[in-house]
């Protein structure tokens, strides 16, 4: 199923968490999102390599302009902007950085 806009939300939120990234372009925040995801992932002993293969798969699975998406609306979700949601940063890395 395809979230645009909740990954648009997502890249937001991430770029407002991570001091001065807000400001770069969408392109940039979402590479440093997905780049840190995989960090993420890798010290959690998640195969990185397969993970980005099985987005890959989706991507293109859910890209096929023959494929029905069954009458989803995606551009009808309203997502709230990064500035309406709180996030609890006491055991993110990101605090860690912050307090530095």
């Amino acid at each position: 199923m395809k979230q645009p806009h909740a990954a648009r939300s997502a890249v937001e939120m991430y770029a407002a968490l991570v001091q001065g990234e807000s400001n770069e372009p969408l392109e940039t925040q979402a590479v440093d999102l997905m780049a840190d995801l995989f960090h993420l992932l890798a010290a959690e002993g998640h195969d990185v390599d397969r993970l980005v293969g099985s987005a890959q798969f989706h991507f293109d699975t859910e890209s096929d302009p023959d494929e029905d998406d069954g009458g989803e609306a995606s551009e009808e979700a309203h997502w709230p902007d990064a500035s309406s949601v709180s996030v609890d940063l006491s055991r993110s890395e990101h605090a860690e950085r912050r307090a530095a």
